[in-house]
């Protein structure tokens, strides 16, 4: 990757999956904290999966984990299913199914395309009333119509850098470059919103 496109990488990858775009979206700890298990991981991960607050501000929220930057890819799911396995007074262990079109890259420029049903076993213990998560260490589930409206937006904005006419030919070949892999990958999870494939 010659050094256009690592810094092309570096702008969007803040921007869209994660990144700052996250800092202005409501957070997990405006709202009232869950009281069960299983609420507390409804609430984790619709917060996650449909992109209303960040990875960072859910993990500080809801769990025990040490602090980790986001990764850089994001896992597409179509469907999400909860329930609580086990409970104790201090324990509990909920599961969380999710059915799996493929893994997009951060930047939203690739898409590896594998159909699954992934299979979560959260581990919770409450600590002064409240329940936090403490393990798996996550990988961030984002909902088909979420990575659509975020990809439409990442579309939108990149393009605007090449409206602006500010960009050297080098730079505005590789944004340009850039914006055809965001579209193709856009193109493909349309095909899912508007017709999942029969399984």
């Amino acid at each position: 990757m010659d050094k256009v496109a690592i810094l092309i990488s570096l702008a969007v990858m803040s921007s869209t999956f994660g990144g700052s775009q996250n800092a202005t979206r409501p957070v997990a700890s405006a709202k009232k904290y869950p009281a069960s298990p299983i609420d507390v991981i409804r609430s984790f991960v619709d917060d996650l999966y449909d992109e209303s607050t960040s990875l960072t501000e859910a993990c500080a929220t809801y769990t025990d984990w040490p602090d980790f930057g986001p990764g850089d890819s994001v896992l597409i799911a179509t469907r999400r299913d909860i329930r609580l396995v086990s409970q104790s007074t201090s324990r509990s262990t909920v599961e969380v199914r999710f059915a799996v079109i493929g893994e997009m890259s951060d930047d939203g420029t690739s898409l590896d395309i594998k159909e699954r049903e992934d299979k979560l076993l959260y581990k919770l213990s409450q600590r002064i009333g409240t329940w936090r998560i403490q393990v798996p260490i996550f990988r961030s589930y984002v909902s088909l119509g979420a990575a659509i409206k975020s990809l439409h937006a990442a579309i939108d904005s990149d393009s605007s850098r090449i409206a602006a006419g500010r960009l050297t030919s080098n730079y505005e070949s590789a944004w340009r470059e850039h914006i055809e892999n965001e579209k193709k990958t856009l193109r493909t999870l349309e095909r899912y919103q508007t017709k999942p494939p029969n399984k």
